[in-house]
């Protein structure tokens, strides 16, 4: 059940395979486009930059991105399909969004193999002038941040083996010096996101969840 005021900023999935090179050209990724552009209408095309290790060759990848007007967005490269919104309802539509176009994958492009899967919940709670993450968080997931007063910015980390056993959950946290605080809650290696509440009471006795369920 989502939670009434989760601080959900973007959710996203990610489906990685063995490189399929044939998917950097245009008309080979048209297929696919066509099957899922009543959906998602408008196409762009970025290039992502980046270096071998050893070497000091600059590889350039092309990423196909396809939009529609609510706040949906596809990334198809030569070796991922992904999924983000941040107009998230319920795990039902995400998946259902996401098993449509794994078909469509499955049909036109064909990869052989999945490398993995992950899908990332990421939340932003905007703290008032009188708060502080003390207040909300249980003290285990703190950190140092408030040892040192003022803090400009944090990033901590924190990753075990799940309890089902097959998958790694790594919770991040980065604080800024205008008080935003952004959660990255990630799974990899499994297609179930697992559940989160913390909740801590405010000094007016109300209190603002800092995760969502959505078991």
């Amino acid at each position: 059940m989502p939670l009434a005021t989760a601080p959900l900023a973007r959710v996203l999935a990610q489906v990685r395979f063995p490189e399929v090179q044939s998917v950097q050209n245009k008309s080979f990724v048209a297929p696919f486009q066509e099957r899922i552009r009543k959906l998602y209408p408008r196409t762009v095309s970025d290039t992502l930059n980046g270096f071998v290790i050893g070497s000091p060759q600059l590889v350039s990848t092309n990423i196909w991105r396809y939009l529609d007007a609510d706040g949906w967005r596809v990334s198809l490269s030569d070796s991922f399909i992904s999924i983000e919104t941040t107009k998230y309802t319920s795990r039902k539509d995400f998946t259902s969004r996401f098993r449509f176009l794994l078909q469509q994958l499955a049909e036109t492009v064909g990869p052989t193999h999945t490398n993995r899967i992950g899908i990332r919940y990421v939340d932003q709670v905007l703290l008032e002038e009188n708060e502080s993450m003390s207040g909300m968080l249980r003290k285990e997931m703190i950190g140092v941040k408030d040892i040192f007063g003022k803090t400009h910015h944090m990033i901590s980390e924190l990753e075990g083996a799940s309890k089902e056993g097959g998958a790694t959950m790594t919770a991040f946290s980065c604080t800024d010096a205008a008080g935003l605080t952004t959660f990255v809650r990630q799974r990899r290696r499994h297609p179930r996101w697992w559940t989160c509440s913390n909740r801590k009471p405010r000094p007016n006795g109300t209190s603002r969840p800092l995760g969502r369920r959505v078991s």
